[in-house]
C-alpha cells in the first residue's frame, strides 16, 4: 500500500454499533466515456455510501464499512495493516492474499470520495488495456459502495527500496516497457482525470523533482512493485 502521491484540486469501539450507524450521504456519479489525444478512458458508474460521523476512532468507522462491504467482520486492531493520511488499510480477514483499502470519511467527503474511487477503477481499466501488471480493484458494486478496494496483497519491494537513489531506465527492461507506455498516455489522462473529476496528481517520480501525472508511480516509483517468486513488476496503486 503506496500513497505518497499528493492530490491538488483543478477545480474543485464495536464495529456491530459502526455498522448500524446512520449514513450522512450517499453519492451517484454517472458513467463515462473520454478521449483525448487518441487515449480514452471509461469512467464507470459509482454509488458510494459515506457514513455520518460517530466519534469513533477511524480505523474503527472504516472497519465497520469494510465489514459491511465483505460481510464479514474486519477487527480494527487484529486486520489493520496501515493507516496513512488518505486511507486506511486493512488485511481480508476472509481471504490472505486479498487486502482492504478504504479512503478516510473523516478527511473527504462522499462526492470527493467517489470520484477518486471512479478515477481509479477508470485509470485501472486503461492500465489493463495496455497490458500492464495492475494489482486490480474489485469492481463489485457492494465493495465500491462502501468505498472498499478490494485489491490482492503483493509480496515483494517498491522500486523506492530497491532503488533508493532513484531507478534509472536502462536497468530493467520490463520496468523499462512499463514506463515507457504510462508515459505513451500519460499527458491526455491527465486531462481525462481532470474532465473527469477536477483532480490532478503532483508527485516526486525520481526522487528529486516534483511534476504533475495522470498515473500516479509513487515517490521514487514506489506505487511499482516487484513481486516475488516472478520478479515482474506490478502496480499496487496508481
Amino acid at each position: 500500500m503506496r500513497m505518497r502521491g499528493r492530490w491538488v484540486v483543478g477545480t474543485m469501539l464495536a464495529i456491530a454499533l459502526v455498522a448500524g450507524t446512520a449514513r450522512a450521504q450517499k453519492v451517484t456519479l454517472p458513467g463515462k466515456t473520454l478521449e483525448r489525444d487518441g487515449v480514452t478512458v471509461t469512467f464507470p458508474t459509482v454509488t458510494y455510501d459515506q457514513p455520518a460521523p460517530s466519534g469513533q476512532p477511524i480505523t474503527v468507522v472504516c472497519a465497520g464499512m469494510a465489514s459491511e462491504a465483505i460481510g464479514a467482520t474486519v477487527d480494527p486492531a487484529r486486520d489493520r495493516l496501515a493507516e496513512t493520511e488518505h486511507r486506511v488499510v486493512f488485511r481480508d480477514p476472509a481471504d490472505a492474499t486479498r487486502v482492504l483499502k478504504l479512503y478516510r470519511p473523516d478527511k473527504y467527503d462522499a462526492r470527493y470520495v467517489a470520484k477518486l474511487l471512479q478515477r481509479d477503477l477508470g485509470v485501472q481499466s486503461l492500465l489493463q488495456r495496455l497490458g500492464l501488471r495492475v494489482a486490480a480493484i474489485d469492481i463489485d458494486p457492494k465493495l465500491i459502495l462502501h468505498g472498499v478496494e478490494r485489491q490482492l496483497f503483493v509480496d515483494g519491494k517498491g522500486l523506492d527500496d530497491l532503488y533508493p537513489q532513484g531507478y534509472r531506465m536502462g536497468t530493467n527492461p520490463a520496468i523499462d516497457q512499463m514506463l515507457e507506455r504510462v508515459a505513451a498516455v500519460d499527458k491526455p489522462l491527465r486531462t481525462l482525470v481532470s474532465m473527469q473529476s477536477g483532480l490532478l496528481f503532483t508527485n516526486t517520480v525520481d526522487c528529486r523533482n516534483d511534476r504533475v501525472l495522470g498515473v500516479d508511480l509513487g515517490h521514487c516509483y514506489a506505487n511499482i512493485f516487484i513481486q516475488s517468486g516472478s520478479r515482474e513488476p506490478i502496480f499496487v496503486d496508481w
